[in-house]
C-alpha cells in the first residue's frame, strides 16, 4: 500500500479527498477519502470485468449509462463494442475526472470520444428530474454503477435511487454494480445484503468476481436484470470475437468461472 513519501497529488475537492500515489509495484494509484480505487498496473482487470461481463448478454448494446466511472475505465472498454451509440457518464466530481486525465491517461482517454457525454452532476438528483425521466425513459440497454463504497456515494445505495434508476432502463437491459471483497466472510455478508436489496427491484441478481491484486482479494460485482438470467442465458462469444475486441484479462472461460 502507498505511503506518504510517494504522493504526487493531494487535494480536497468539494466532495472528497483526492490523492494519487506513484509506486514501483503498481504504478500510479488513485485514492479517494483514504480508499484505494485502482492502480494503473492492474485496473484493466476491474474495468474489463465490469464492462464486458454484462455486455455479452445484450444482443445490441446501443446506449449506456454509467453512474460514477469518471476515471473512464469502463468507457474505454465499452467503446470497443461497435454497436455503441452513446455513453452517458454521470460523475459528481469534475476534479476526479481531471486528475484521471492527467495521471491515468490510458484509463481516461475514452472520455474525449464523440460518443461519450460526461455530466458532472449528483446522480441521485439527476435520476429524479422530470426532464431526464421524459427524455431517457426505457432508453438504456446497460447501466453500470461504478462508485466509491462510501461518502458522496451513500445516497446511491438507497432503495429510492434504484427505484428511480429503473425508469431509465429498457425491458431487456442489464444493471451491474461494483460490490465488495468476496473472499473475506465479514465483507461477503455485506455484498449478500446488497444482493438482497437489489432483488427487491430486479428478478435476477448474481455475484461474480475477479482477483484484483491492488485490493489483495477477489473483488465482487453484482449483475441484475429482469430479462437476463446469467445462469442460463446463451452468450455468443463468437460475436464478441468478431468485433475484434482485445482484452488482457477477460475471456469466455474467465466469464464462466467468475460466477
Amino acid at each position: 500500500y502507498p505511503t506518504e513519501d510517494i504522493i504526487i497529488f493531494d487535494k480536497q475537492s468539494k466532495y472528497q479527498h483526492i490523492q494519487v500515489y506513484e509506486t514501483e509495484r503498481f504504478g500510479n494509484i488513485l485514492v479517494l477519502d483514504g480508499d484505494i480505487q485502482f492502480s494503473s498496473k492492474d485496473e484493466y482487470i476491474y474495468h474489463e470485468m465490469m464492462a464486458h461481463v454484462p455486455s455479452v448478454y445484450i444482443k445490441k448494446m446501443s446506449n449506456v449509462l454509467i453512474i460514477g466511472g469518471g476515471d473512464g475505465g469502463c468507457v474505454r472498454e465499452l467503446l470497443k463494442h461497435k454497436s455503441i451509440n452513446k455513453i452517458y457518464v454521470i460523475d459528481i466530481d469534475i476534479e476526479v475526472i481531471d486528475v484521471c486525465k492527467r495521471y491515468f491517461p490510458k484509463v481516461a482517454n475514452g472520455l474525449s470520444d464523440s460518443r461519450v457525454q460526461v455530466i458532472t452532476k449528483d446522480a441521485n438528483e439527476w435520476v429524479k428530474l422530470t426532464e431526464n425521466i421524459e427524455k431517457f425513459r426505457s432508453y438504456f440497454d446497460l447501466v453500470i454503477m461504478d462508485v466509491t463504497d462510501f461518502g458522496s456515494s451513500d445516497p446511491l445505495f438507497k432503495d429510492d435511487f434504484y427505484k428511480n434508476l429503473k425508469r431509465f432502463m429498457s425491458r431487456n437491459s442489464v444493471f451491474v454494480t461494483n460490490g465488495a471483497v468476496v473472499d473475506c466472510i465479514s465483507i461477503y455478508r455485506s455484498i449478500i445484503g446488497l444482493v438482497k436489496q437489489l432483488r427487491l427491484f430486479f428478478k435476477y441478481c448474481f455475484i461474480y468476481s475477479a482477483p484484483v491484486p491492488i485490493f489483495d482479494c477477489n473483488y465482487g460485482f453484482v449483475i441484475c436484470s429482469d430479462f437476463v438470467n446469467p445462469m442460463n442465458s446463451y452468450i455468443d462469444h463468437q460475436r464478441f470475437r468478431r468485433q475484434g475486441i482485445k482484452t488482457k484479462y477477460y475471456t469466455d472461460k474467465i466469464h464462466t468461472n467468475s460466477f
